[in-house]
């Protein structure tokens, strides 16, 4: 003979249910998605502190000089 569960312990079971699904679900998806993005953001850092200093070294380093009206044209005869 089979049992009928009552309405209170069927609540409770399909709350617990959801709450395993949603567990799962958290430690599948967003999990490895919160380390990744915590390895990007490190990632981020270290790209931006090498820009600045290329940037620096290239402000540092800025002896160009000018191009002459006359050098271009001495250019475009030769």
């Amino acid at each position: 003979m089979k049992r009928k569960l009552d309405t209170k312990t069927l609540g409770l079971v399909v709350g617990l249910l959801i709450l395993v699904y949603a567990a799962a679900g958290y430690f599948m998806v967003v999990s490895p998605k919160k380390a990744e993005a915590s390895r990007l953001d490190e990632e981020i850092v270290a790209a931006q502190t090498e820009l600045r200093d290329a940037l620096a070294a290239t402000a540092a380093q800025d002896d160009t000089q000018p191009i002459a009206v006359a050098d271009i044209f001495r250019l475009r005869a030769a």
